[in-house]
């Protein structure tokens, strides 16, 4: 019945309403049963009609809902495909960059662990799936298609959200891309840049090795000089007697010496040290000047006791002419005595000794001239020595500053580099970061992939289910066919009913003019008043039901009202629906133009990924580089250190022998000030008793002149006498003086020459020493930065494993989580079932009963099978054997092995016959072995294959056995390896201890000095001071080392020991 017989139908009953109040006429019986029939047929016809308004709504709604639904289920499945094939781009991508970043296999093998689970999962939601759709078959009814209807809306909902979150991931992946891509540039350059520094560093190094043992020859060099200026200084000892200004010059390298111990690492030390040799210089030039002081005064006595010599010549002279003309008064008077011919005999002899005493004096004067040049050829080239010390310490300052400069520039890029090596572990642990983010990704991913392909097989089942609901709407609308004709039928009974109402109204108009003129009779007629009671009875009678007929006429006014208001209302849900559709559309097409830009997107994200993952596999091969280089310098650093430690116990053995040394001078210097003093006091006394002999023989010369010119005497003549052997005394003096003096100047030339030596001799063993502990310190520091390196990377391999079982946990929690929601579903789905048939057991119109009771009285195949599933998923007991009785390997789940396993797998089992394929071929094969006897081909996805699912998992199951076996012995055969690598290690070290022990073979006396020394010590200080001696010598290991330092230890630490001074071979010496 369509929409304008409806209206003329109201129009029609309205207008009867609108006469029946008009008229106010007694109606008869046929028409109130008339009324109450139309009545109920006009109730039937409004119930029909809103049951056909709804149908052809519910047909148009699920007509236009199942179109959205397939366009909706395409734009699905190509997401879904693309999803897809990206997340495996991903995983592949992801798999590359573990194996290239992670040297871990166990990663590799839970990925492939992962993959299978997530096909396994992939069948166990297909089969889900089908069994949704046996399940799904079963819903038939109108009101399944409403809630179908907001499902699928809520999917809708949910894909915009995912589309969402896709697009904010492909937008961050692409943030994420760029960023990478600069980080790649700039690991490049920095990977350059390494480069250049690290060829920089060997070339340095190899200088550096240059000068090590550059000054291990200067270090030999100096131990020989040390062991001739010990003989020297034992010569010196012997040869020193005076020393009065010496002691100055010791004062000053006493301060010297003071100055460098307590500024040795300081710089300033050297110009200091120079300053002091300057002064030391000018000491020598004073030293000389008063040398010369000293020649000009002696040549000033010689001048005198020459003048005395001559004015006693002269003297003898006039002695002479007295004795001739006393010799010519003689002859002429030949009157004299024979005494007097004796004393002139006496005179001629005492005239022939001054005569010799004169040549003596001339000799002498003559060796004092010789002398006195000598010691100005001596001073002036001690003059030239000092020059060419003086330029030879300036040019070794300079190379010293020079060098200094070198070992700072060394340093700056040692310290740069290091920075370098440290940005590089942190660029290295941020890859780490964003490759494990990318890992979390896809498994999010994958996640998401699993819920995308639930809701595509729910999709699929609905549309299957609205399909067969389409059929059973198509056999309703039959059944509305016969509910048309029906309405056509009743509408001509209408059309019969009006004409009757007509009449009727007709006869009651009729009635009622009776009535008015049976009234007039009435009152003309008395007699007919009974009858006219009857008649009024009668009329009220009529009116009360036209009353009750008004009322239902209204309630039926009601009802089409109510029904056009309805009828209203479905055509603006209509409308509605259909702009709802039309966004829907449009949604989806907006969905088809983002899902290609982000296929396009994405396709450009894979190629990043690879340039990306080829740019990670170059780093991975510099950083295999850079450890072999790192390597390397570990060596070589390790080398270094043993040389430091020699350096340093040479430079110890000569600071001691130095300070040794420093104290025998500082005893000879006190023995040089005794004898100095003892002879400035001889000196002295010596000048006064000349002093004293000057005035006696002026004074004897003066009375003997007297004597003389008054008469000469026999006692003149003796005094003269005296007075040349005193003379010839003093020239004695002088000369043994003179020879004590030039002794003590040599002594003191080469007593300060030989301190100078020792004085730069141990500037440079400071200086040696000080390079060395800083290019030991430099190894320690590179060798703790390579221990560091390590520890990441063993932590970072840990961290790869735990995440590794992090994941594994993942999919089997994931697992188990789909498992309860699937069981939750049907759970849902069984009460959903017992509702629709509750419902359809309602009342309904008659053509439909025998249909719902057919429903309802028939066994329902979805509720058996709902409450078989449990049993079905539990029928196999044997599931959870297996995997509780799983033969767990020898290196499964340990992180070390403390033996070297064999490489045994128990073969004795029946479960493991087949051989065991190497993990390449594993991780390549697509499937296992085993796989292929069990697979069984689907024929019917709605069948519930309980077998095919406990054959592939008895096969992943397997594949898991096979796997932890391979992975228990990788992980012996790298505990074995790693063994094996500390075995070598610990052998290269003995080697080269004992290569290194071998250079100290030729100094065997020392040694066994020392060995004599720690026996028979008895403080433990002492012995335990002796520690470092033997193990620079004998080049002890860690552990030999802490055994004799317990050894050590051991002995009683109350004995008293005075230091070094206990056991070396020198008087008590504070150090003052």
């Amino acid at each position: 019945m369509s929409e304008e017989e409806l209206i003329d139908l109201s129009e029609t009953q309205q207008a009867v309403e609108i006469e029946n109040h008009d008229e106010i006429e007694e109606p008869s019986p046929g028409d109130v049963v008339a009324k109450t029939r139309i009545k109920a047929l006009e109730t039937e016809l409004s119930n029909d009609t809103k049951k056909l308004k709804e149908t052809n709504d519910l047909k148009d709604d699920i007509k236009n809902m199942v179109s959205e639904k397939e366009d909706e289920i395409k734009l699905l499945q190509d997401a879904t495909k693309i999803k897809a094939e990206q997340s495996d781009k991903c995983v592949d991508n992801l798999k590359i960059e573990i194996q290239h970043c992670i040297p871990c296999k166990n990663c590799e093998k839970h990925i492939v662990e992962a993959e299978r689970w997530n096909e396994r999962l992939n069948d166990l939601t297909s089969q889900l799936g089908d069994l949704q759709n046996v399940v799904l078959e079963h819903k038939r009814l109108l009101e399944e298609s409403q809630c179908m209807v907001a499902e699928l809306n809520s999917q809708l909902e949910t894909c915009r959200k995912q589309e969402r979150s896709a697009m904010e991931s492909v937008v961050k992946l692409s943030a994420d891309k760029t960023c990478m891509e600069q980080e790649i540039r700039e690991k490049d350059e920095e990977i350059l840049l390494k480069g250049d520094e690290i060829s920089k560093l060997s070339s340095e190094l190899m200088e550096m090795g240059n000068e090590m043992n550059h000054v291990k020859l200067q270090l030999s060099e100096y131990s020989s000089r040390i062991d001739v200026l010990q003989l020297e200084n034992d010569s010196l000892s012997s040869k020193c007697d005076e020393a009065n200004k010496q002691l100055v010059c010791l004062s000053d390298l006493k301060a010297e010496v003071q100055d460098l111990l307590g500024k040795l690492t300081e710089k300033e030390d050297l110009l200091k040290s120079m300053q002091i040799q300057n002064e030391s210089d000018q000491c020598k030039i004073k030293v000389q000047e008063d040398f010369k002081q000293q020649i000009s005064s002696l040549q000033d006595a010689l001048r005198n006791k020459e003048s005395v010599v001559q004015d006693l010549e002269q003297e003898l002279a006039k002695l002479r002419d007295t004795v001739t003309n006393e010799t010519a008064n003689t002859e002429v008077s030949s009157t004299f005595s024979l005494s007097r011919n004796e004393e002139l005999s006496r005179m001629k002899d005492l005239e022939d000794s001054f005569e010799d005493k004169y040549t003596k004096l001339r000799v002498v004067a003559v060796k004092l001239k010789k002398r006195v040049t000598e010691l100005t050829q001596t001073l002036e080239g001690e003059r030239s020595k000092n020059l060419a010390e003086k330029s030879e310490l300036q040019a070794k300052l300079t190379s010293l500053a020079s060098h200094a400069k070198t070992v700072q520039t060394l340093q700056s890029e040692v310290d740069r580099l290091q920075d370098m090596l440290e940005e590089q572990k942190k660029n290295q642990q941020q890859l780490s970061k964003l490759l494990e983010a990318a890992v979390q990704e896809s498994a999010s991913k994958k996640f998401e992939l699993a819920t995308v392909q639930e809701d595509l097989a729910r999709i699929t089942n609905e549309k299957n289910n609205i399909e067969k609901s389409m059929s059973s709407l198509e056999s309703s609308s039959a059944d509305t066919d016969v509910l048309r004709i029906e309405v056509d039928k009743l509408q001509k009974e209408l059309k019969e009913k009006d004409v009757l109402i007509e009449t009727i109204k007709e006869e009651k108009q009729k009635l009622a003019e009776q009535i008015d003129g049976i009234c007039a009779d009435a009152k003309k007629k008395s007699v007919l008043s009974l009858e006219m009671a009857d008649m009024e009875k009668s009329v009220s009678k009529l009116t009360s039901e036209l009353s009750s007929e008004r009322d239902l006429l209204k309630k039926v006014r009601q009802e089409l009202e109510d029904g056009r208001s309805s009828f209203t209302s479905l055509n603006n849900q209509f409308k509605e629906v259909e702009g709802k559709l039309n966004e829907k559309e449009r949604v989806c097409q907006e969905l088809k133009d983002s899902l290609t830009s982000t296929k396009e997107e994405l396709d450009r994200v894979q190629k990043k990924c690879r340039d990306k993952e080829s740019a990670i596999e170059q780093l991975g091969i510099q950083l295999e580089r850079q450890q072999a280089v790192t390597e390397e310098l570990n060596i070589q650093c390790s080398d270094l250190a043993a040389k430091q430690v020699q350096t340093k116990e040479s430079g110890r053995l000569q600071v001691e022998k130095l300070s040794r040394q420093i104290f025998q001078l500082e005893e000879q210097c006190s023995s040089l000030k005794d004898s100095h003093k003892a002879l400035e006091d001889e000196l002295a006394s010596v000048r006064t008793e000349f002093e004293n002999y000057k005035v006696r023989a002026q004074s004897v010369l003066r009375q003997s002149a007297k004597q003389e010119e008054r008469a000469p005497s026999s006692g003149t003549v003796h005094n003269v006498e005296e007075l040349e052997v005193e003379v010839e005394r003093l020239r004695v003096n002088i000369s043994t003086l003179k020879e004590n003096l030039q002794q003590t100047t040599s002594q003191l030339q080469a007593s300060v020459q030989e301190v100078n030596l020792e004085r730069e001799e141990k500037l440079r063993a400071m200086k040696q020493v000080q390079i060395s502990k800083e290019s030991c310190s430099q190894a320690m520091e590179r060798q703790h930065a390579a221990e560091e390196r390590l520890l990441n990377v063993v932590e970072e391999s840990k961290q790869a494993k735990l995440q590794s079982d992090m994941l594994v946990q993942c999919y089997k929690q994931q697992l188990e989580d789909l498992k309860a929601t699937q069981q939750k579903k049907i759970v849902a789905l069984t009460e959903q079932l017992e509702t629709l048939q509750a419902s359809i057991t309602n009342p309904v119109p008659t053509g439909e009963n025998d249909r719902s009771s057919s429903i309802v009285s028939g066994p329902s195949p979805v509720t058996d099978w709902a409450a078989q599933l449990p049993n079905a998923t539990h029928s196999d007991p044997d599931l959870a054997m297996r995997l509780s009785s799983l033969h767990r390997e020898e290196g499964e789940g340990s992180e070390s092995v403390d033996s070297f396993p064999s490489r045994r797998i128990s073969v004795t089992s029946q479960d493991r016959r087949h051989e065991l394929v190497p993990l390449d071929k594993l991780l390549s094969s697509p499937t296992y072995p085993e796989d292929d006897a069990r697979d069984v081909p689907r024929s019917n996805s709605s069948d519930l294959n309980v077998d095919l699912l406990q054959s592939k998992l008895s096969a992943c199951e397997s594949r898991a056995a096979h796997l932890t076996a391979l992975l228990s012995e990788a992980e012996s055969d790298a505990a074995r390896l790693s063994q094996l690598n500390t075995v070598l290690k610990e052998e290269i070290r003995r080697q080269q201890r004992s290569e290194e022990r071998a250079q100290h073979a030729h100094n065997l006396e020392y040694l066994k000095n020392v060995v004599v020394k720690f026996i028979t010590l008895q403080s433990g200080d002492e012995r335990q001071r002796l520690v470092p001696v033997l193990n620079t010598i004998l080049k002890l290991s860690p552990e030999e080392a802490g055994l004799v330092e317990t050894a050590a230890k051991g002995a009683s630490q109350t004995s008293s020991g005075g230091g070094w001074g206990s056991y070396l071979p020198l008087p008590s010496w504070t150090g003052s």
